[in-house]
């Protein structure tokens, strides 16, 4: 498979479920979770230059033979899938989490920087990516910077213009009910005591955020308003796209063979 393969959907619409079909079919194929340390996307990773590296792992000795294998370098900058590294308590993980280039911790130049950069070094074919061109820039720009549709829409002209489009093959879950889909999820992830985790991250997430601010705060509905205004963005994206290379699926009710038809069409 000489694609790669971006999967994108609202939380709950089957990512990671297609990722693992995508997995088996493709055992030649590098997937990339949410987390992993990804040629493309910095979720769940700390950035760090060199000085900043050397300082993490001395202000945790105990992990730092675990941080070191869970880090590449990349240039002068160092990556570290620190949740990948398992620490006692939250300490470790607030601090790496200093580190993220989402949630407002890069100015919007930088960040555009960092994004532009390293999908010009980005080379590589045959990869299945989650959550790798929508979910974390298109929060980052919607929820922190607060752009319109029609920076939105240039930045990701910027991104397109350094990717290989001849690749690249996107698949959009899409769900029947939004709300729907959103309460399932609140209602399935939860923890031993039965507390809606995701929910409330959500919410956490939102409520200092220029966006929640805006709103005035955020509760169920708000975060279906955002949803919905989040797909909205992605499809005026969409639409700068070269035909051929994203399809749409309903979520978790989809036929196999098709989006193998569509990945593999030259």
């Amino acid at each position: 498979m000489e694609k790669n393969v971006y999967l994108e959907g609202v939380p709950g619409s089957g990512k990671s479920t297609l990722l693992g079909m995508l997995e088996r079919e493709y055992p030649e194929c590098r997937c990339y979770r949410e987390g992993d340390i990804s040629p493309v996307e910095l979720a769940w990773c700390a950035y760090m230059d060199g000085e900043q590296a050397r300082a993490a792992r001395a202000e945790y000795p105990d992990l730092a033979q675990q941080m070191e294998a869970c880090t590449v370098r990349e240039g002068e900058q160092y990556i570290l899938a620190y949740t990948r590294v398992k620490a006692e308590g939250s300490d470790f993980y607030t601090d790496m989490e200093r580190h993220e280039i989402y949630s407002g911790r890069r100015s919007d130049e930088e960040f555009r920087r960092i994004v532009l950069r390293r999908l010009e070094t980005f080379s590589g074919r045959g990869n299945v990516f989650e959550c790798s061109f929508f979910q974390n820039i298109m929060d980052e720009l919607l929820v922190y910077k607060l752009y319109s549709t029609e920076r939105i829409v240039a930045f990701y002209r910027e991104m397109t213009a350094r990717m290989d489009l001849d690749a690249f093959r996107l698949i959009r879950l899409v769900p029947d009910d939004l709300a729907a889909g959103l309460d399932h999820v609140r209602c399935e992830r939860v923890d031993d005591q039965g507390r809606p985790v995701w929910y409330e991250t959500m919410l956490r997430y939102f409520a200092d955020s220029p966006y929640g601010r805006r709103r005035g705060g955020m509760d169920f509905d708000g975060l279906l308003d955002y949803f919905r205004a989040r797909q909205a963005a992605e499809q005026a994206v969409l639409e700068t796209l070269p035909a051929g290379c994203h399809l749409d699926v309903h979520s978790r009710e989809y036929a196999l063979d098709d989006i193998k038809r569509f990945i593999e069409r030259v």
